[in-house]
Formats: structure tokens, C-alpha cells, sequence
């Protein structure tokens, strides 16, 4: 750890902060599907919400692999965790419609989420600091 450099710290950083919205968002969905079938007596995870239930699963193992590995090569697979979510939040702040006092509010936070995810899917496709490089590989 003595010879730690800034992208060390960056990418590890980045890949715990991956890991922990992950797992959020994975426990955040198997609780409300558990209320819901609560609720209705049914079994909510339906195909769509099984491949989302996959999607945080994979979020969180890239993260744990981009905080552990710290190379280009496990940036670039860690930031296409990014890429559908930061072009959800751009796609809904043009779609949606938004009902209210200050509807284009709303619209602009929903906006500003998505290109911050894609500026972070930016950063880690090709890293403003290169890691270290992959096994036999050069530095990128």
C-alpha cells in the first residue's frame, strides 16, 4: 500500500462506490418484492425484474473487481454498469412527462443524473489516470 499511486485510490474509490449502488439497488429490489407479494399474494419477479435482479448482481461484482484489480481492464467492464442507466436517466428527462408546479425541474434533475453517469462511463472507459496494466499488457 506504500506505493500507491492517485489512480489507485481513484479507481478503487469508484469501485466500491459501484458495489455499495448496487447493492442498494438490489436490496431496494428484493424488499419491495417481497412487500408486494406480501400484498397480492403473488410472486412479483417477473423476467424483468429477474434480469434487473442480474444487472445489480453483475454491478456489484465489477465494482468488487474494479476496487480489488485496479487495471484498464476492469475500469472498461465496470463502466458499462454505467452506460443504461446514465441513458434511462437522459432518455426519461425528455420523455417523461412531469405533472406539477415546477415540471421542468424535475426533468432537468433527471438530466443532469444521466450525464453525470455517462461523464463517470466516460472517465472509466478510457481512465484519466491508467491503471495498471492487465497481465503482459502495456499501460493504457
Amino acid at each position: 500500500m506504500a506505493n500507491w499511486k492517485g489512480s489507485d485510490t481513484f479507481f478503487l474509490v469508484m469501485g466500491v462506490v459501484q458495489a455499495i449502488l448496487a447493492a442498494g439497488a438490489f436490496l431496494f429490489l428484493v424488499t419491495w418484492a417481497f412487500v408486494v407479494s406480501a400484498y397480492l399474494r403473488v410472486f412479483p419477479l417477473a423476467f424483468p425484474a429477474r434480469l434487473f435482479l442480474l444487472y445489480m448482481v453483475w454491478g456489484m461484482v465489477t465494482g468488487i473487481m474494479l476496487a480489488v484489480r485496479r487495471t484498464a481492464h476492469a475500469s472498461r467492464v465496470a463502466a458499462i454498469w454505467y452506460l443504461p442507466i446514465g441513458l434511462l436517466f437522459v432518455g426519461l428527462s425528455f420523455w417523461h412527462p412531469v405533472r406539477g408546479a415546477w415540471p421542468a425541474v424535475e426533468n432537468i434533475y433527471s438530466l443532469f443524473a444521466g450525464l453525470v453517469l455517462l461523464l463517470i462511463f466516460a472517465i472509466l472507459v478510457k481512465p484519466i489516470f491508467p491503471g495498471r496494466p492487465a497481465r503482459g499488457g502495456v499501460p493504457q
